[in-house]
């Protein structure tokens, strides 16, 4: 596009003495213009390749979010899995301490018992004291 510009520009100038008489040289024109048209073709290699690596970084934004969503999936899915986990380890410990009361209450109607026999023990060697006291 730059360079059909500046063909155009080269064009409306029409004769070399018209050039000349502005001050500028044919062969200096002509080399300026070829400068100009090489460092313009350099700017469109440079932006050519300048679009492969947007594409690029297209492809590696695509590739890097596909992760992350596979990367997100996984950990709710881990997530799930800890909180099921979470949850049988509730039941779990919700029936332990069922058991545990349980066993709480048993031990108190044994210890109860195991006083109540003590007692009985106690009142019984105590009578046998006596009646060993007055016999003998």
């Amino acid at each position: 596009m730059l360079i059909k510009v500046l063909s155009d520009i080269v064009a409306v100038m029409t004769t070399d003495a018209q050039l000349e008489k502005m001050g500028f040289k044919i062969d200096a024109v002509t080399e300026a213009v070829g400068r100009l048209i090489l460092k313009v073709d350099g700017l469109d290699t440079k932006l050519e390749d300048l679009d492969t690596r947007f594409e690029g970084l297209d492809t590696k934004f695509e590739n890097l979010e596909t992760k992350v969503e596979k990367g997100f999936a996984a950990v709710g899915s881990e997530m799930q899995g800890i909180k099921t986990e979470v949850h049988e380890l509730n039941t779990r410990v919700g029936s332990l301490e069922t058991k545990v009361g349980d066993m709480h209450e048993t031990l108190q109607a044994v210890e109860k018992a195991i006083d109540i026999d003590a007692v009985t023990v106690i009142d019984h060697e105590r009578r046998l004291s006596i009646l060993e006291l007055a016999n003998g």
